[in-house]
């Protein structure tokens, strides 16, 4: 974890998720290469995709997710 950026991997749901400070407050970016990616506020509502970091997040989450898979799998 750095500062306001945080990657969680659960492996035993295959859920990659990306957390990070922004504009309007905490966003939450929860990526699965079986799903459409999900984006939820600090307080667990889904939003739409923030325009200041979520290509940004979408585009870590598909680089990191095979790096976790690979290593961290279960």
């Amino acid at each position: 974890m750095v500062g306001n950026f945080k990657v969680n991997y659960l492996p035993k749901i295959n859920i990659l998720t990306i957390s990070g400070y922004y504009k309007e407050g905490t966003a939450y970016l929860c990526y699965s290469p079986a799903m459409n990616p999900d984006w939820y506020n600090g307080r667990g509502y889904k939003i739409a995709r923030p325009d200041c970091i979520g290509e940004k997040f979408e585009l870590l989450a598909n680089k990191f997710y095979p790096f976790f898979e690979e290593f961290f799998a279960v």
